[in-house]
């Protein structure tokens, strides 16, 4: 990955960000904060699928690698 292709997609992160703020600020005055919420979890939802169909990512989450990781760092954050 380039570091034009990684700025690329930090400013694309960025807009969207941005966009779903303004768009939130844009609804809040009809919408309740939980119905709110309740929007940016469906889309957010969404996009995550998204994601996963296109770029073919299991759905699973390997917590077995994941603790594996903390044992071997003996990381202290990991068991609190």
């Amino acid at each position: 990955m380039t570091a034009a292709w990684s700025a690329l997609l930090a400013l694309g992160a960025a807009a969207l960000w941005a966009g779903g703020t303004v768009l939130g600020r844009l609804v809040s005055g009809r919408l309740t904060p939980h119905q709110l919420t309740v929007l940016r979890y469906f889309f957010g939802f969404l996009g995550a699928t998204a994601i996963v169909v296109v770029t073919g990512a299991p759905l699973t989450v390997r917590w077995v690698t994941y603790w594996a990781w903390c044992y071997s760092r003996s990381c202290r954050a990991c068991w609190r």
